[in-house]
């Protein structure tokens, strides 16, 4: 029968090695779940323009009403209503009048080591308090009740 011999010093090698290479993929498994953090709230905050300019773009309320429409959409993802400002604009674009509704939200990460690279990546700001604020345009066309009147 053969014999395996084992040289001395290999006998910690793949505890050695496993203990260099966890590092490098906790980053890497923590960078892939704060990336998919921040997509969502990207998306939150762009969904929630997109629902602001179609309310505003059919009822034509108030901008309280706009608000209120945008932050019951922000309180249903990942995004603080505390730092949310919304602002309305009329413009015209080829005779066409649009609803313009821009949407800023804050966004903590879940471990606040990447909010620097994401702030970079998906286009927004870090705050002293390590948040980034996101940002997001929607406009649509502005719905027109026709009312006739009978002479």
């Amino acid at each position: 029968m053969k014999k395996l011999f084992r040289i001395s010093g290999e006998a910690g090698q793949s505890a050695v090695e496993f203990a260099l290479v966890l590092p490098l993929l906790l980053v890497l498994l923590l960078g892939i779940i704060e990336f998919g953090w921040f997509l969502n709230a990207k998306i939150t905050v762009t969904g929630a323009a997109r629902e602001g300019a179609r309310y505003y773009a059919i009822h034509k309320d108030s901008d309280t009403e706009v608000e209120t429409v945008v932050a019951t959409y922000l309180n249903h993802g990942i995004v603080t209503t505390s730092g949310t400002f919304t602002t309305l604009s009329e413009t015209t674009v080829a005779g066409v009048k649009m609803a313009v509704v821009t949407v800023q939200g804050e966004v903590s990460g879940i471990t606040g080591a990447f909010n620097g690279l994401m702030a970079a990546f998906f286009g927004g700001t870090v705050f002293e308090n390590n948040k980034v604020l996101m940002s997001s345009t929607a406009s649509m066309r502005i719905e027109y009740s026709l009312t006739l009147a009978i002479p």
